[in-house]
């Protein structure tokens, strides 16, 4: 007696292997998104002088959307910050002409903010304590001094180790109103960190950043208890 192939079966084993391929590529996608703990930026509960600002998917304020800020100062008379990623083509000695000889004249200005866009502002790597800057966190200090930026560059041999990021403008917020935007879901609060403020990759920062909080939104999900909200 001949028996009908097994086609039922078949089909049956096919659709076992295709739910199993799908349930380790959604598992092993997971685990990438969440990425390493420790390499996760840290999510800041409130606003404070050296922290990032991310802006969230959601502003649409053509000055604010996709940018990354960096807080220089924040307190009861409200807050200042510096954009980070916007690049410009506008060269640093144009602006500050009394630099030529001193600076590249390559080198390229940032977006700092919408503020007082014709003013110049500076973040500066440095290992060791720059007079008159203020220090925002380990290796970064904040320059608003043509004085203090003048001395820095003096020193043709010191300047080479201290890279300079120059700003136009800068971004502000009058008392209570970064608080109200965070509140309205404007902004994330991460720390910030030097490798990531004088990087090269400006462009793609802000894509960064949220793809590494989204990995660590996804960690904080899988790791709090089933009756725990977020």
């Amino acid at each position: 007696m001949r028996t009908r192939p097994q086609l039922h079966s078949r089909g049956s084993a096919a659709a076992l292997f295709f739910c199993c391929a799908v349930a380790v590529w959604l598992s092993l996608s997971a685990t990438a998104l969440a990425g390493n703990p420790d390499t996760l930026p840290k999510i800041v509960r409130e606003p404070a002088r050296g922290i990032f600002l991310v802006a969230a998917k959601s502003l649409a304020d053509p000055n604010f959307s996709r940018s990354v800020v960096l807080l220089t100062e924040h307190g009861l008379q409200g807050s200042v910050g510096l954009i980070i990623n916007k690049a410009t083509t506008v060269s640093v000695v144009s602006m500050l002409p009394e630099l030529v000889g001193l600076e590249d004249a390559d080198t390229k200005l940032r977006f700092g903010g919408p503020v007082q866009i014709r003013s110049v502002r500076l973040l500066v790597n440095a290992t060791e304590d720059i007079p008159s800057a203020q220090r925002l966190l380990p290796g970064v200090y904040f320059v608003n001094s043509t004085i203090t930026l003048h001395s820095l560059l003096a020193d043709k041999v010191a300047a080479a180790a201290r890279p300079i990021n120059y700003y136009a403008g800068f971004a502000g917020w009058s008392p209570g109103q970064l608080h109200a935007e965070i509140a309205r879901g404007d902004w994330h609060l991460i720390e910030a960190d030097e490798a990531t403020i004088f990087a090269d990759e400006g462009a793609s920062l802000w894509l960064d950043l949220m793809k590494t909080l989204e990995g660590r939104w996804v960690l904080m999900e899988n790791s709090a208890p089933a009756d725990t909200p977020l």
